[in-house]
């Protein structure tokens, strides 16, 4: 019994213009290396799992793909740079030599959400910083006052 593919195969050569296009398309395609049960190939190797998964790229989500896009956004805000950076051949190609299973997000992530999240935790930062101060200070004042006999005329 004839497979499908003979079948079809069969039935373009009933249709020699069309034939022809599949021949130049069969041409073109890279041979698959095929090893006979009687034959040994040592040089065939097949590829493992690991090596297919080391070409899958991170979702957005992965710990290690947040963590470098933190970093890429922390390198855009402290270095000044624009954001297409993300877009520059040299950036993409350093990223991709850095880590292979890095897909660099888009612009509009960094501008609108990275970015963002930067100048909200780094706003947050400072206030708390200032409100420890501040906390800081008014004790040092309200101590220095209640140490002073003249405690009223100097804190009022």
């Amino acid at each position: 019994m004839l497979s499908g593919t003979t079948i079809t195969i069969n039935h373009l050569k009933l249709h020699p213009v069309e034939y022809t296009n599949y021949q130049s398309q069969q041409a073109k395609k890279p041979k698959v290396a095929t090893v006979s049960p009687n034959t040994t190939n040592q040089s065939h190797t097949q590829p493992t799992i690991s090596s297919f998964v080391q070409q899958l790229k991170w979702e957005h989500s992965h710990i290690s793909a947040k963590k470098l896009t933190d970093n890429i956004g922390n390198f855009i805000v402290k270095d000044l740079h624009p954001y297409s950076i993300v877009y520059e051949s040299g950036f993409r190609d350093m990223m991709e030599e850095a880590q292979p299973r890095y897909a660099v997000p888009n612009l509009t992530t960094f501008s609108r959400n990275i970015v963002p999240k930067l100048y909200e935790n780094c706003k947050s930062r400072v206030k708390e910083l200032l409100d420890n101060d501040m906390q800081d200070i008014q004790s040092v004042i309200y101590n220095g006052c209640m140490d002073f006999k003249s405690s009223k005329r100097m804190c009022q």
